[in-house]
């Protein structure tokens, strides 16, 4: 991830989450017995330290996206039931799984080669710390988006049908109009110009959605990497 484009503030977070990456990968590879040592305890850490990050951020994206509909950004029990729902459901978590399996292959790799080509250990170990850290930099970052993007448009759903109890409102997909636009997200804003129920929305989405990437627990999200929302439209 760039951090040419973000505030200043985000920067100094970014900067220090990596920051703090990096002291414990350290701390992980000085202390460690040996390689299996090392992988668990990357593990463990990865499992740890991703739920607690996304946990805060979608909490605080929800939180954001309700107050943007409703003007209330105190969380109740409706809230936190939807926040809880999606916090664990297993698509969310199989994706920080897929993240553990292939730090620990990468590092177990490593250390291998450096074994069988009789490394310097100092070697070693910066060639983990640095393929490690981009490698949790990168697919962190791009599980969050994913993620953040998720969690928005649920919970504009959610905060709809509050205000929208029978169902009798109006909405259309908004898909950004630009070459990295998909042909689901074309198909889907054509067959909602003229606005649908939320209901119905979510069956057209589902109907136009890549099938490989389309889930029940992500349903807005058509296709990797989707930036389309959907708008009230009356």
């Amino acid at each position: 991830m760039s951090t040419h484009n973000i505030s200043k503030s985000d920067k100094t977070v970014y900067l220090k989450e990596q920051n703090d990456i990096n002291k414990i990968f350290l701390s992980f590879i000085k202390d460690s017995k040996n390689s299996i040592d090392l992988i668990n305890g990357i593990k463990a850490f990865i499992s740890t330290y991703l739920s607690s990050l996304v946990t805060g951020k979608l909490i605080n994206q929800y939180k954001d996206t309700k107050d943007k509909i409703i003007s209330n950004d105190t969380l109740d029990s409706y809230d936190w039931n939807v926040i809880n729902y999606n916090l664990n459901n297993p698509y969310l978590w199989k994706a920080y799984r897929d993240l553990d399996i292939e730090l620990s292959n990468r590092v177990n790799y490593i250390i291998t080669e450096g074994i069988s080509k009789s490394i310097n250990p100092r070697l070693i170990r910066d060639t983990i710390m640095r393929e490690m850290t981009d490698l949790t930099k990168n697919r962190v970052q791009t599980i969050i988006r994913t993620e953040l993007h998720n969690i928005a448009n649920i919970s504009k759903e959610a905060q709809y049908r509050r205000i929208d109890a029978n169902n009798e409102a109006k909405y259309k997909w908004l898909s950004v109009p630009d070459h990295r636009r998909t042909t689901y997200c074309t198909r889907i804003s054509d067959r909602t110009r003229n606005g649908v129920s939320l209901d119905e929305l979510k069956k057209i989405i589902r109907e136009e959605s890549d099938l490989k990437v389309y889930s029940p627990a992500r349903p807005y999200q058509p296709h990797i990497n989707c930036r389309s929302t959907f708008i009230r439209i009356y």
